[in-house]
């Protein structure tokens, strides 16, 4: 048969065996009834159920106008299935809950009708409790449908709530998605709505439920599937401080060799050093600065932005009050404008761009020892995996296109036993570039062809990468010898991984 075709197709999961494959005349909403051999379908202006097992339609029939509200959910009981419904008469809002069941006469009839908000049918309904939820933008209301009477609401300074919500199947907690890929969680208490969790999925999902068998959080989307503990409780933030992820810079992180591990936003203030074998904050330090980049030497965690160089002992104390503070350098030298700022990884020197020139800055004698003319191109600067140069991203040469039609290109500038750019001269220019692909690469290790696979100098296949962390282009990859980071700036939190050699 030539064309598309609607079509209701049962499988038995023992089997493998297709026991039904009926023609539908309007697709819809599936739900299982009865003995959960009888199924219904819910869709355009029609309902029709049939025996899962035959494949035999039963009944079925029109639906009424209330129903162009749209189905908001369902669930069996004593055999039946009930719906509810949003639905608007005259401007008056109301959820509407019906029973369905195989009769010969009126399969479908009207339960209860009970008032509601306008709503634009972002509802969800909680059969345990019959409580429903309301979800726009900015505002989160859960109220009892059987007096109206308002539970919960809360309220944002800007767009934060994502509909629908979701309850839990035994009522007690109420999720809903937020804007930055995150899950807002609240406990249903005898005194009301409290917040309970804030959950931060690391894969980007578009879809959201309860397990209906425990209280976990399943999310899922293209990237593939994850589940979540709402008894894991992260304080949210508060609204008005709320900022999605593409007004953010992207993530830093530095290591060190016994262990340490750092990360920051770029211009943001706080560093937090984490626990290197559960990657939980262990500590964190806000800096007072708009922060360019971090490293770590030995004990010590250096901060840069375009004034200073400010270094904190990690051993001092547990928290940001007794981490001792030690300015390293304080100059105007840099300056406000520099851009692409890079701290070498003994901290000696920092590497910056202002205007159509590359700067080497030497923290000893206070001064800028070299100079490069890279012009108005480079878009990204970072440490070359070898310890001994520079890697520039510059935009406009066709060597390599992405996804989204840009051009880039990568410069590798090499630096000699005394700090300096190799060949360095006055007025020097950039030479010729390379593949993009030179970003995926560290000396041992290489994300290969497809982005799927990090393999070893060999071509050894060591890790696979689930398809939201894979990248074509490397300007959201940062090698640092074992260590891998993936720091886009879409990211709620960096992904580190270390190889062992």
């Amino acid at each position: 048969m030539s064309g598309l075709r609607n079509a209701l197709v049962v499988w038995d999961i023992q089997t493998g065996v297709i026991t039904m494959d009926n023609f539908t005349e309007h697709p819809g909403q599936v739900a299982f009834c009865g003995n959960q051999g009888t199924i219904a379908v819910i869709g355009g202006h029609t309902f029709s159920m049939y025996d899962g097992l035959k494949g035999t339609r039963l009944c079925g029939g029109a639906l009424p106008p209330s129903f162009n509200g749209g189905l908001v959910s369902h669930w069996t009981r004593e055999g039946s299935l009930w719906l509810v419904t949003g639905s608007v008469n005259d401007g008056n809002h109301a959820i509407d809950i019906w029973d369905l069941r195989v009769t010969s006469n009126s399969p479908l009839s009207l339960v209860e009708s009970f008032p509601a908000p306008p709503h634009n049918n972002n509802i969800f309904f909680s059969p345990v409790s019959f409580h429903a939820s309301f979800v726009a933008g900015m505002e989160v209301i859960i109220l009892d449908v059987r007096d109206s009477r308002v539970l919960f609401r809360t309220e944002a300074a800007q767009s934060l709530y994502t509909p629908p919500g979701r309850f839990s199947p035994d009522g007690r907690f109420f999720a809903c998605r937020t804007f930055g890929n995150g899950v807002r969680v609240w406990k249903n208490t005898s005194t009301g709505y409290i917040p309970w969790s804030n959950l931060q999925p690391r894969l980007p999902f578009t879809g959201l439920s309860f397990s209906p068998t425990s209280n976990s959080v399943l999310s899922w989307g293209s990237g593939g599937i994850q589940l979540s503990n709402p008894d894991n409780r992260l304080s949210p933030p508060t609204p008005n401080n709320v900022k999605s992820n593409h007004q953010q810079g992207g993530h830093l992180v530095a290591y060190s060799a016994d262990g340490h591990i750092a990360t920051a936003r770029r211009e943001n203030r706080i560093v937090t050093i984490l626990d290197p074998l559960s990657g939980t904050p262990r500590q964190s330090i806000d800096t007072n600065m708009q922060i360019q980049d971090i490293r770590i030497v030995g004990n010590t965690v250096f901060v840069a932005d375009g004034h200073k160089l400010i270094g904190w002992d990690l051993d001092a104390g547990g928290d940001a009050y007794n981490a001792r503070r030690t300015i390293v350098d304080e100059t105007v030298a840099i300056g406000a404008h520099a851009k692409h700022l890079v701290i070498s990884h003994d901290c000696s020197q920092i590497a910056f761009i202002s205007g159509k020139s590359l700067f080497l800055y030497d923290v000893q004698a206070r001064e800028v020892i070299s100079e490069y003319t890279v012009g108005e191109g480079v878009i990204d600067m970072r440490l070359s995996p070898n310890r001994h140069g520079l890697q520039l991203v510059m935009c406009g040469a066709i060597l390599h296109v992405d996804t989204l039609g840009d051009t880039y290109n990568v410069v590798e500038l090499e630096m000699t036993k005394d700090g300096r750019f190799a060949d360095d001269a006055p007025g020097g220019r950039l030479g010729d570039g390379c593949s993009t692909d030179r970003l995926l690469r560290s000396q041992e290790y290489c994300i290969g062809s497809g982005s799927e696979w990090v393999e070893n100098s060999g071509g050894g296949k060591l890790l696979w990468l689930p398809p939201s962390w894979r990248t074509v282009r490397g300007l959201d990859v940062r090698w640092d010898g074992n260590l891998l980071a993936f720091v886009g700036s879409r990211r709620q939190k960096p992904i580190i991984i270390e190889f062992q050699p």
